[in-house]
């Protein structure tokens, strides 16, 4: 059986969140909890899906921010990274500016008082049928991921 071709956006980090993206506009998400239940969910859409490439928000280390942070940080960009290419799945990082850059409006800007809430808003008024991956604001992982995922799918010819 022919498997469904599907992209996937990361946003890493503590409470980093991954999305995966197919053709048919089907999408499934994961919020990290922990190393194995990320392991066990990237198994399960590799057995499911024909997984073109991953997208990973880039991290560099943040001079005003504490060390652990910075660390923890690190740690998740780099385990995703790693784990993908066990898979021999294909992995490209992508900074932030240039997955954002003309994607938000001036209305996205000035909706949300951080950056996290201009993907919730964005995908909110952009992709209405995906209301359940960003109900709220707190999902703002998810809603990087899942743009993330929609900038990277649009780069592959």
């Amino acid at each position: 059986m022919k498997k469904i071709k599907a992209w996937i956006g990361i946003d890493p980090g503590k409470t980093g969140s991954a999305v995966l993206i197919t053709n048919s506009k089907k999408y499934e998400y994961y919020d990290y909890e922990d190393d194995f239940t990320a392991a066990a969910w990237m198994r399960d859409m590799h057995d499911k899906y024909s997984i073109e490439r991953v997208f990973i928000e880039h991290l560099t280390p943040q001079p005003k921010w504490p060390a652990k942070t910075n660390f923890v940080l690190g740690g998740s960009y780099h385990g995703w990274k790693h784990a993908w290419a066990v898979l021999n799945i294909p992995v490209t990082t992508v900074r932030p500016l240039k997955w954002q850059q003309g994607l938000f409006s001036k209305e996205d800007k000035t909706q949300g008082k951080s950056e996290k809430q201009k993907s919730v808003f964005y995908v909110r008024r952009e992709h209405p049928d995906m209301i359940e991956l960003c109900k709220f604001l707190k999902h703002h992982g998810r809603c990087d991921a899942f743009l993330i995922a929609k900038w990277g799918k649009s780069q592959e010819k």
